[in-house]
């Protein structure tokens, strides 16, 4: 039901442009961030059946095209005065509008959104694309009734935005046009857009936007499950949280003497080599590291050094989101201390013979702490006290690695220790 129009970038050497800098933006947001703004001066005064195109990012190549049309129709009993103004999105362009209406079974139209200052343009809009004409206005006359007939959602509008979703560098940028919609004129007044990719934009804002991190993991462990001296000793363990906003996880494994410093800043340095990539799949985390794990600096996870885990959820570009860093694990040292000789770390030998374990407390703090047994997916098997320098407990578990977590005077101890 259009008509086609040739298309003009006439307005090219009419328009005055400039860029506001963007408020500093924390984590991953680029310091440089900022909305580019141009001013259609005078404005565009388009009137049917005017058409032009808009060049949004100054590229060269126009990236919306708007024109209108007028027709009548009569017959014995009435005349239909038609008047419309459409929009098309060019190239890989999105308008923010009504998914298609189809009328009668057979014709189809696409209404873009006219948004009100300050509506939100990001990935949760609808955005038609691919070069199909959209009905910004559509109004009808008859002279049988003496009433108007509207279609779309511009008619008779005043200072509302069209929102853009914009692709460039293979990068999603959103962006608005500021237009008011009369019965046989239109007019453009200024445009917008987000230079940094992903994040959204308020329609009329010449001001960059702060972005919601992405969800955070929460109850990260780390545990000593092995004893190969190498990635393979160390589990980790969260909980994941909602999972759209995610990309991919980051395990970073750091010194415990380093980990004061370690920020989302650092984390993003980090080498790809250096850390451990996740793929989300709807599901809280349990995994043991790869044999050639290293830690951030690059080195090899290796026995009697305290490590500390962080985990950062890197984002999607649609879900307009930052990276997040987690906070650090419980620290973790790797340690040799599987089967029926006892190590003595800090005051406190554990060992197993058989389904029997043995926790001696050589120091005298420890008696009458309480201390924990769990296995190796975190679940508590046993719960009981040092009642003396010799705890000897009898455990009704499967064959396994287990571990004794316990809290003395606010320090945390874990040992490993292996049911046979």
């Amino acid at each position: 039901m259009d008509k086609h129009h040739s298309l003009s970038l006439e307005l090219t050497k009419r328009l005055k442009s400039y860029s506001l800098t963007a408020g500093a933006v924390a984590g991953a947001l680029s310091a440089s961030a900022t909305v580019q703004y141009t001013d259609v001066d005078p404005d565009f005064q388009g009137t049917i059946p005017d058409s032009t195109a808009f060049d949004i990012d100054n590229d060269g190549i126009a990236d919306i095209a708007l024109w209108g049309d007028s027709f009548t129709s009569v017959t014995a009993s009435n005349m239909l005065s038609v008047y419309r103004v459409f929009a098309r999105a060019l190239g890989s362009v999105g308008i923010a509008g009504d998914a298609s209406v189809t009328y009668s079974g057979s014709f189809s139209y696409y209404y873009p959104y006219a948004l009100d200052q300050n509506n939100m343009i990001d990935r949760f809009l609808n955005f038609n694309s691919g070069y199909s004409t959209q009905t910004m206005a559509w109004a009808t006359y008859s002279t049988a009734s003496s009433n108007f007939y509207f279609y779309g959602n511009w008619n008779n509008q005043a200072d509302k935005y069209l929102g853009l979703r914009l692709t460039i560098n293979g990068n999603i940028h959103y962006g608005w046009m500021r237009l008011s919609i009369g019965i046989t004129d239109y007019t453009v007044k200024d445009y917008a857009y987000e230079d940094e990719p992903c994040i959204r934009i308020q329609a009329g804002s010449q001001t960059s936007m702060l972005p919601d991190p992405a969800a955070t993991v929460s109850n990260l462990a780390a545990s000593d499950v092995n004893d190969n001296d190498n990635g393979t000793d160390l589990q980790v363990s969260f909980t994941i949280g909602d999972e759209s906003t995610i990309n991919e996880y980051r395990i970073f494994v750091v010194k415990a003497a380093n980990a004061s410093s370690f920020d989302l800043a650092t984390a993003e340095a980090v080498g790809t080599s250096d850390y451990t990539v996740l793929a989300p799949n709807g599901s809280d985390v349990v995994t043991t590291l790869a044999a050639n794990a290293s830690d951030v600096d690059g080195d090899a996870i290796v026995e009697n050094v305290e490590y500390v885990v962080f985990v950062m959820g890197t984002e999607t570009c649609e879900t307009s989101q930052v990276p997040s860093l987690s906070g650090p694990s419980d620290p973790v040292t790797l340690e040799d201390q599987l089967g029926i000789n006892g190590i003595d770390r800090g005051g406190l030998s554990v060992w197993s013979n058989g389904k029997l374990l043995n926790v001696e407390a050589n120091n005298q703090t420890l008696v009458g702490s309480d201390f924990s047994i769990m296995n190796t997916n975190g679940q508590l098997v046993h719960r009981a006290k040092i009642r003396d320098q010799r705890t000897v407990i009898e455990l009704d578990v499967p064959t396994g690695i287990y571990f004794l977590a316990m809290n003395n005077n606010g320090s945390s101890v874990t040992r490993k220790f292996l049911i046979k």
